[in-house]
Formats: structure tokens, C-alpha cells, sequence
């Protein structure tokens, strides 16, 4: 850093800037901040320019990424470490989770084996938790130096298309439950809940037993349907105290329209006490 402490000045915020007047972005994702202070990048002089005078200064959204120690402290939203896990704490404040398929490179690697890749039920596991917490997934792939993208990354984005072509309603244009983030229960798969604007969703990472009544941390539900392509299968459901019980078709193991790595329902709004 220190042989580069110059060329913040005499080039860094100069070339941000114009970037920024040439292409007006919507976005800006900084990176590298834990490798100084503010003062070396001059990130409070760039952003009080950016906020205040620049062309996009009433739609531009940053993330936190600026300084060292700067994480989950400013921005218009959190980026946090790369692979930012969901929790309670990031409800408050827009974030998003930035992570790889290739669990141990950012970037193309001869090296990396086959387990080295998340599987599509990884990454639909981080999408979902995510999303119930509020946050969006920034998913990585890295191609070759001649800009190819390996068959197993290609994969891996067909599956997660193919998970939100049949679900995309319980992810897009959704909030957090306010009341319960987490849908697990004992015994049970990892499972979640978020919120559209007129129905709530059950996402289930992976199928429940279809041959058990399914609890859903929820009182007062009457009815539902799964997702599926084609058409979605309606399913019964019975309240207690705290909770809900519904029961799953077990016609729904052999039902092709149905996402192998998610199981997800949807309520009416209006059922949820």
C-alpha cells in the first residue's frame, strides 16, 4: 500500500469519477477496503461528492466496502465478509450475501475438485435463508482466461433458474415474516418464511416426508398450495396453539413440477392469525 498511497489521489478518485459521469451507474460495489483506512482512500471526499453533486446522487446505491473496519457500518447496503450468513441482527438494513459456486476460488481454478463446487441444493439453501432475512444473493462464477464458463457452472445456474422459474413468487418482490424468520421445527427440514404482498410462503430446503403431517410454525392455517409447474397442488391444513399442521400429498413425490430441491407453499395472508 504504501507504494501506492499517490495514485489514490492522482488517479483512484479521479477514474471513479469518471466512471460515474460517463455511465451513471445504479450501483457501486466497492471491494479491497481492509487493506487501509478511509483516509487512504478517500472514501468520505468520493462519497460526499457522489451524494451530494454527482449525476446520480438521488438514485445511486453503494455498499459498505470503503475502509477498513468500515463493514455493516455505512452504505446503502451491507456486503459485510463475502458468504454474509442471514440472522436477525441484518433485518433492519438491506444486505445481500456474496458468494461463489466454486467454494474455494473467486475465480477460474485448474485445481479446484469436484467437491469443491456447491451443489445446486447449497446454493438454494443460501438463496432461501437469505431472502427470509431480507438480504439478496450476489452468486459468483469464475471463468477461464479465454472467458468460458465451465459445464458445472452452467448447471448450476440452470438449476437455480429452473428452482425460481417454479418459485420466483416466494422470492421475488417478498419481505421478511415480520413475526418469524425461521421456519424450522425439531425433527424437521431447514425451512423459512417470507412475505408477498397479499400471501405468505414456506420454503422448505430440500422435501419434507410427504408420508408425515408437515408442522409450520404458524397458527391459523386452513389451506394452501405447493408450487408447482403447470399447476399447483392444493393442500390441507389444521391449526393448534402456535403452530399449524398440514398434510402433503404423497402424489407429490412422483410430481415433475415440483423443484427436487425446494418444496415451497403458499397461504392467503388473510389465514395467518
Amino acid at each position: 500500500i504504501r507504494d501506492r498511497v499517490s495514485t489514490q489521489s492522482t488517479w483512484g478518485i479521479p477514474e471513479l469519477k469518471e466512471i460515474v459521469e460517463k455511465y451513471k451507474p445504479d450501483v457501486i460495489w466497492s471491494d479491497g477496503d481492509w487493506e487501509a483506512p478511509d483516509t487512504y482512500w478517500k472514501s468520505p471526499e468520493f462519497l460526499a461528492w457522489l451524494y451530494n453533486d454527482s449525476p446520480v446522487k438521488d438514485t445511486v446505491v453503494t455498499n459498505d466496502r470503503w475502509c477498513a473496519g468500515c463493514g455493516k457500518k455505512h452504505g446503502g447496503y451491507y456486503s459485510g465478509s463475502d458468504r454474509q450468513q442471514p440472522g436477525p441482527e441484518l433485518l433492519g438494513h438491506k444486505w445481500e450475501n456474496c458468494m461463489t459456486i466454486d467454494s474455494s476460488t473467486w475465480g477460474y481454478s485448474r485445481a479446484s475438485s469436484l467437491d469443491d463446487y456447491l451443489s445446486a441444493l447449497d446454493i438454494i439453501q443460501e438463496l432461501i435463508s437469505t431472502v427470509a432475512y431480507g438480504g439478496n444473493i450476489l452468486l459468483n462464477v469464475g471463468p477461464t482466461a479465454d472467458g468460458r464458463i465451465l459445464a458445472v457452472f452452467e448447471e448450476r445456474l440452470n438449476q437455480v433458474g429452473n428452482f425460481l422459474e417454479v418459485n420466483g413468487e416466494a422470492i421475488y418482490s417478498t419481505v421478511p415474516n415480520p413475526t418469524i424468520q425461521n421456519a424450522t421445527v425439531d425433527g424437521g427440514k431447514e425451512a423459512y418464511f417470507t412475505a408477498g404482498q397479499d400471501s405468505d410462503y414456506y420454503l422448505s430446503v430440500g422435501w419434507p416426508d410427504f408420508e408425515k403431517d408437515l408442522e409450520i410454525p404458524l397458527p391459523g392455517l386452513v389451506s394452501g398450495e405447493v408450487l408447482a409447474r403447470g399447476q399447483n397442488v392444493p393442500v390441507s391444513c389444521s391449526s393448534q396453539d402456535s403452530s399449524s399442521t398440514c398434510k402433503l400429498p404423497l402424489t407429490l413425490a412422483v410430481n415433475k413440477g415440483v423443484d427436487p430441491n425446494a418444496l415451497v407453499i403458499k397461504f392467503p395472508k388473510t389465514q395467518v392469525i
